[in-house]
């Protein structure tokens, strides 16, 4: 389990990791291909990249922002939770007198980010 609250911003996170804390029951390969490798929107060496290893198989490193977006795009019970997560800390921000963009969700999400809200991942 990663301890996602202890993380700085430029940390880099195995991306097996990320995948086993959100409980997937997709092989990690396949995940992984699917979640970093191929949406036009996932740069490689900026959100993800691969790590060395001897065993020849691949092993990729992701961002914590990238661990987020993963996080919250999981179609697992862990997702759930963390979308909850989310939508309970920008309701916080907004009845603590945060005033939100309303342009965009990204903004919204920026600006949600920026407060860094304490993320814990719990395995059952």
């Amino acid at each position: 389990m990663i301890m996602y609250n202890k993380l700085k911003e430029e940390d880099k996170i195995n991306l097996r990791d990320v995948w086993g804390d959100l409980g997937h029951k997709q092989p990690y390969a396949l995940w992984a291909y699917r979640m970093c490798v191929k949406p036009s929107w996932v740069e490689e060496g900026k959100d993800y990249g691969l790590l060395p290893t001897s065993s020849g198989n691949k092993e990729y490193w992701v961002t914590v922002e990238q661990a987020r977006d993963l996080g919250m795009m999981a179609t697992t019970d862990v997702g759930a939770v963390l979308r909850a997560h989310y939508i309970s800390s920008e309701r916080a921000l907004i009845s603590n007198g945060v005033t939100l963009p309303q342009s965009t969700i990204l903004e919204n999400l920026q600006a949600i980010k920026e407060a860094k809200p304490k993320l814990y991942l719990v395995k059952n």
